[in-house]
């Protein structure tokens, strides 16, 4: 499983951080919880959870790349 790696194995990687991202938002239901908020019937065949993913993982990553700055 992705969760078993350890950090160091994720940061900068933009691969696993996107298998991570995927395998949490799937494993936890979270789109599922969405749509029961929202009321609303997921069609899982929409590109807005790819979408949603590439931004999680994007803002992830810039956050990984500011702290690397930061510790420079």
């Amino acid at each position: 499983m992705i969760q078993n790696l350890k950090p160091h194995q994720i940061r900068g990687d933009k691969f696993r951080m996107q298998l991570l991202v995927a395998e949490l938002l799937s494993d936890n239901k979270i789109f599922n919880k969405f749509s029961d908020l929202a009321g609303i019937e997921l069609d899982y065949d929409n590109e807005i959870f790819h979408e949603i993913e590439e931004f999680i993982v994007d803002k992830l990553m810039e956050m990984h790349e500011e702290n690397n700055n930061k510790n420079k």
